[in-house]
């Protein structure tokens, strides 16, 4: 599913500091799970049930395991963390004993691996540290789809596929199953950040939570940043083959890299969408994420709904306040919805006299929706077009760094979900 890859390992260069970092075994930092034995097994017991730190996705930060599992071992362990699933394979009943303030524990007399995984271990996570548990999408009444579709490679595709003549797209689809019963069905596309996969958008970003909600189709791209907008197009066009996609209600989003995917599709392809959600990411418009200039096909005369957030204390530039590139694509996208409230004269200079302290210019209306989980507040700016109708929303979320939470996907949801093309 995600081909940057040789032989098992992947060559990292770190997109913020622009430093090659080495080369790491393939895999999901966020799913480390341990199998030991014997030997390795006491070395586990003795060193990896506990905090254990080092190169998380931006940086340093915990990287303790999700699951250790320990066959035989000759060592009592010592448990420091008690979030750690554990499985236990033809152990003593000294060493379970040792276990059994674990919060999450299997025991068992031999390994059956496959069993074990599906019935335990595949349903652990760890996210920035806390242990999380994955959906059970049969009690849910959803389906998880996995995917690969082959599009042609368009001329404009400047990644690891452009000395190709086709390549493969693989995808990650979420729905509830009655939904499948013959009528068409919303689509949202969702791209992740540079810095993950199409996991994180779906899992903890909760976009897979808001189409079970709501009743749409969610088809996660993977390894979106390889992929022209061009090609996005023709992949939406196969996939109305294996989904009743409802032509005219097709919308994306995307956090950090997946904003700039987002906002290319604005730029290039705005009749494919009913709206777009865009979040963490204000790129200069007139660029592709290839960072090649697109010239006379930039979109300049058809309105795409909106619903864009940023972090209020994000260390990266997502909010008009915060960099002067940030507000190029807020004119861009005001302009292009024709909205009444003018942005072109808005100069980041001058930001203290701004009538929005974030955002620069004041809105028709305001709303600030509170967002219990992390105590914080999304404030959506909305912005009328000369026509009356409200098709842009600029939202800002207080205590927020770089992040994409469940809360503001939600309420972005609510509001693009009611156009179509």
């Amino acid at each position: 599913m995600y081909p940057v890859y040789e032989d098992g390992l992947v060559e990292w260069s770190d997109f913020i500091s622009k430093r090659y970092m080495g080369f790491y075994i393939r895999g999901a930092i966020f799913r480390a799970d341990i199998y030991s034995y014997g030997k390795s097994a006491d070395y586990v017991a003795r060193n990896l049930l506990k905090t254990t730190d080092g190169q998380y996705l931006w940086g340093p930060g915990e990287i303790t395991p999700s699951v250790c599992s320990m066959e035989r071992l000759s060592v009592v362990p010592n448990v420091e963390r008690k979030d750690i699933a554990i499985v236990s394979v033809a152990n003593s009943s000294k060493v379970n004993n040792a276990f059994k303030d674990c919060e999450h524990l299997l025991v068992t007399d031999a390994a059956d691996y496959e069993k074990d995984f599906d019935s335990f271990v595949k349903k652990y996570k760890r996210w920035c540290g806390d242990l999380q548990i994955e959906p059970d999408f049969e009690a849910l009444s959803m389906n998880e789809d996995v995917g690969v579709i082959t599009v042609k490679t368009s001329p404009d595709n400047k990644g690891i596929f452009k000395d190709t003549k086709e390549h493969k797209i693989g995808y990650f689809a979420y729905y509830n199953k009655d939904i499948m019963d013959g009528s068409k069905v919303p689509l949202v596309l969702g791209f992740h950040g540079g810095g993950d996969t199409a996991m994180f958008l779906t899992f903890v970003s909760g976009w897979y939570e808001v189409a079970h909600k709501y009743g749409f189709l969610y088809v996660a791209i993977d390894n979106h940043l390889a992929v022209s907008a061009t090609e996005v197009a023709e992949f939406i066009e196969s996939l109305k083959l294996r989904y009743p996609i409802d032509e005219h209600r097709i919308y994306g989003t995307g956090f950090s890299m997946g904003s700039g995917k987002s906002w290319d599709m604005f730029q290039e392809y705005p009749e494919i969408f009913a709206g777009l959600m865009p979040a963490s990411a204000l790129f200069p418009k007139d660029h592709n994420l290839f960072g090649d200039y697109i010239g006379d096909r930039i979109n300049k005369t058809v309105p795409v709904p909106i619903f864009y957030s940023g972090g209020e204390e994000s260390p990266l530039p997502e909010l008009p306040f915060q960099a002067a590139q940030c507000i190029e694509r807020v004119q861009y996208a005001a302009q292009v919805n024709k909205c009444k409230e003018r942005f072109e004269d808005l100069d980041f200079e001058d930001r203290a006299n701004w009538e929005d302290k974030i955002y620069g210019k004041k809105a028709d209306r305001v709303e600030v929706v509170h967002d219990d989980s992390r105590n914080s507040d999304l404030t959506i700016r909305y912005y009328d077009s000369e026509d009356g109708v409200c098709r842009t929303a600029f939202a800002s979320v207080s205590h927020q760094q770089h992040e994409c939470r469940q809360h503001t996907c939600e309420n972005a949801w609510k509001f693009i979900s009611k156009f179509t093309r």
